[in-house]
Formats: C-alpha cells, sequence, structure tokens
C-alpha cells in the first residue's frame, strides 16, 4: 500500500527528468460510491423508530477510507491491465485524488481522458479534472511547483503512514503539524445521481 512518502517521491523523480505536465482528477462523493453488503446489519441505525440501513459506504465509519483506498487500488489496477504500460505515464492514487503525470503532454491528456472513462465505466463519479497550467496545484494536502521544479512537504512528513489509521487520526495530526487539512468544497464539475445513501425499510 502507497504512503503519502512514496507518492511525493515518484513525483520528485518526474519532476528532475525535464519538463512535465500532470493532470488531477478529483472524485466525487467517493465513500457513496461503494456499494456494501451488511447481512447482520452492523451498521443500522433506529431514528424516531424507524431503522435505517446503509447500501454504500458510509464516510463516518472508521474504516471507510482504507476500504475506499482498497477499491479505488483495485479499479486503477484493472485499468493498467488493459491499456499498454508506457515508461512516460505514472499515476498515483491517494484517497479521492488520482493524479497522472508524464513527459508528454498528448500522452498525459490522452491518459487521463482513457481513465476517466474507465472510472465513470466502473461507477466513480469525476467532480473535476485540473490541468497542470497553473504554477502550483495540491495533492495529498501538499503543494506542487512546477515553476520551482520541486515538492514542497514540510508539513507532510508525519503523516506518511496516515492510511493505515483512521480519518480522525489524520485529521489530528495534521493539525498538530499545521498541514493543510482537506478541502471539502467541490469546485464544479459532473455530477451524476447516486442511490440514497439511507434507504429505509
Amino acid at each position: 500500500m502507497q504512503t503519502v512518502s512514496d507518492s511525493l517521491n515518484g513525483m520528485a523523480e518526474i519532476q528532475s527528468g525535464g519538463e512535465w505536465f500532470a493532470t488531477t482528477l478529483d472524485l466525487k462523493d467517493m465513500f457513496y460510491s461503494i456499494p456494501i453488503h451488511d447481512p447482520y446489519g452492523i451498521l443500522n441505525i433506529c431514528v424516531d423508530g424507524q431503522m435505517f440501513s446503509w447500501k454504500v459506504c458510509p464516510q463516518g465509519y472508521r474504516k471507510a477510507p482504507a476500504l475506499a483506498v482498497a477499491v479505488m487500488n483495485g479499479t486503477i489496477d484493472s485499468f493498467a491491465r488493459t491499456h499498454p504500460k508506457t515508461a512516460d505515464i505514472h499515476i498515483w492514487t491517494y484517497v479521492d485524488d488520482v493524479v497522472i503525470m508524464g513527459h508528454d503532454h498528448t500522452v498525459v491528456r490522452m491518459t487521463t481522458a482513457k481513465l476517466k472513462d474507465h472510472l465513470s465505466d466502473q461507477g466513480w463519479t469525476r467532480q473535476h479534472i485540473g490541468e497542470l497550467s497553473r504554477p502550483l496545484f495540491s495533492y495529498a494536502w501538499c503543494n506542487m511547483s512546477k515553476r520551482r521544479q520541486k515538492i514542497t512537504t514540510p508539513a507532510c512528513k508525519p503523516c506518511n503512514t496516515f492510511i493505515h489509521a483512521d480519518l480522525s487520526t489524520v485529521r489530528a495530526i495534521c493539525t498538530r503539524t499545521g498541514a493543510q487539512r482537506p478541502n471539502n468544497r467541490y469546485k464544479g464539475g459532473l455530477s451524476l445521481t447516486f442511490p440514497a445513501i439511507l434507504d429505509g425499510s
């Protein structure tokens, strides 16, 4: 399982090899895109005498980030198996963000379009596609600078094993270290209808 430092170190290698390009895919409502089967009703809740059951992964569930990452890694692996591997394209995932980087702008854009279609076919919805035309973009709470050709990660090192912790622990670590916390504001883009998060029964 990749940690933050693995991803950032890989990105630093790409950046040191000359001119590079990147696109980011921001997935909308990632946890709610994962259907779950709970035969024992462990996640059921009762409100005013009415029983509700989760039909998708609840975002507040402690293991939700780990489940989401496992499902997303499977989706990316299935994409990699069906598309020829090139040495120039690299894909990193970090919870609900996907970054595609390479030295050839055309290849990066083509791969991004194919991956976007693959994610849609697998039931994921994208909120936003960002292209690195600006001098700075953010990934894994850290700033990437195209102008300086380096990644600045002073506050992210304590978070490099976040994937093994629950989200509240990650937020606490980042608050103590001054790292930027997740930004929950969406920037527009494609929005599809999802099944109801809670189904009454």
